[in-house]
């Protein structure tokens, strides 16, 4: 039998434009970071990312 394909939880990247693309990736069931270099508060909307940072060095600590 052949061997299942890696979850595409595991490959995806998905560099969104606000905390909303975020947030519609964590209702999905992706681990989510939203990088909010500009320090805005976050919208109630109910959930919130997985993890937020500051700065693109976010994402290098989020993969590591």
């Amino acid at each position: 039998m052949p061997s299942s394909p890696p979850s595409l939880h595991a490959q995806t990247t998905d560099p969104g434009r606000n905390a909303r693309d975020a947030l519609g990736a964590t209702w999905s069931g992706y681990t989510t970071l939203w990088v909010n270099r500009y320090r805005l508060p976050f919208e109630d909307l109910g959930t919130q990312p997985t993890r937020t940072g500051a700065d693109l060095g976010a994402v290098l600590d989020f993969f590591s």
